[in-house]
């Protein structure tokens, strides 16, 4: 566990606690009132929200070390997201109030948030720029080298993030239909013609 996760947990001491979670589980959907903010300890969990026809929509797959939740600093926007555990996953769940105090007293945790934070806005900017100028072949081999390297889950088995993305929760992602990431992919995987030169 990284030290500054460490002294978050110190200074949240009374406020925390570490939840293991199955497969499939939802750590929270968008109806849920909830007052905690998550960091993954081990685990892959999606975060996302519904669409217009109540489809679910991805927005990210998160890895170990990053953070999550309902922070509660837009007011005027109501938080209607889910969390959902892609493998087997152990999160801390820290009271909001007790981690928004620890983040604004202790300006090595300030710097820790912001950068978390930045990090995540930073990997929404480049998906965006990538669907504006790149073919999907291009963002889809893009994603695969994002979510490239394995990752324990609680029961400390290796995981390959892009291996627990659907053919539409990677649609979600580089901004392209179903049946067109499945048919790339499709096409990718399949063997290359070798051609014979006959003198």
């Amino acid at each position: 566990m990284p030290i500054v996760v460490q002294r978050l947990l110190d200074d949240c001491s009374q406020d925390y606690s570490l939840r293991t979670v199955k497969p499939g589980d939802f750590i929270y959907q968008p109806a849920d009132v909830d007052t905690h903010v998550y960091i993954i300890e081990k685990g892959l969990v999606k975060i996302g929200s519904l669409g217009e026809w109540g489809q679910r929509v991805l927005y990210d797959l998160l890895k170990p070390g990053e953070l999550f939740g309902d922070l509660d600093y837009l007011d005027e926007v109501v938080f209607f997201e889910y969390a959902q555990a892609a493998t087997s996953a152990s999160v801390y769940v820290i009271d909001r109030p007790a981690f928004r105090h620890a983040v604004t007293h202790n300006p090595l945790l300030a710097d820790w948030f912001s950068e978390t934070v930045i990090r995540r806005w930073h990997r929404t900017e480049i998906r965006l720029l990538h669907r504006n100028g790149l073919i999907v072949d291009d963002r889809i081999r893009h994603l695969q080298e994002q979510y490239n390297s394995s990752v324990l889950d609680a029961n400390n088995q290796l995981h390959r993030p892009f291996d627990y993305l659907s053919y539409q929760e990677i649609g979600d992602l580089v901004g392209a239909t179903r049946q067109t990431v499945s048919r790339k992919i499709r096409t990718s995987a399949e063997p290359t013609a070798t051609i014979v030169m006959h003198v």
